[in-house]
């Protein structure tokens, strides 16, 4: 996992030749005292195909500029229309895949079983998750 640490995962942005400059344009948004030598590679994974937009493989410079990014990943709702839909991830191994998605699926279940006003989420760090509950209300007034 120690190679993956600093690596950031980017879902369903628009393939472009000018993908470098999407990701500083997003990365910005999130984090200001983000710069170009804070991004060490951007790679678009799997095979080129005109029906599926590959993910992108970001490898940034550090750990702490990714936990920072993603702290603040909440903001992707507000960012241009350009990047509507656009998900961030951590770059996680299959096996860390597996156990996120039992993580999730166990949330579920929590949720649909629940009829009291609470929703149930996963949070990280990566491989230490946990089924975090939520007040449904509290959650509204905080975004009022």
């Amino acid at each position: 996992m120690k190679n993956r640490e600093s690596n950031l995962m980017v879902f369903r942005l628009v393939e472009s030749d000018n993908d470098r400059t999407d990701v500083m344009k997003i990365l910005q948004h999130l984090v200001e005292d983000i710069s170009e030598k804070d991004v060490l590679r951007t790679t678009r994974l799997g095979k080129k195909s005109v029906d599926v937009v590959r993910p992108l493989l970001i490898k940034l410079k550090n750990a702490k500029i990714k936990n920072s990014t993603m702290r603040n990943v909440y903001k992707m709702k507000t960012i241009a229309d350009k990047f509507a839909g656009v998900g961030l991830s951590d770059d996680l191994t299959k096996e860390q895949r597996q156990e996120y998605k039992t993580f999730v699926e166990k949330a579920k279940s929590m949720q649909s079983d629940n009829k009291e006003n609470f929703l149930y989420r996963v949070r990280r760090p990566v491989g230490r998750w946990k089924i975090i509950q939520f007040q449904k209300n509290s959650l509204k007034q905080l975004s009022q």
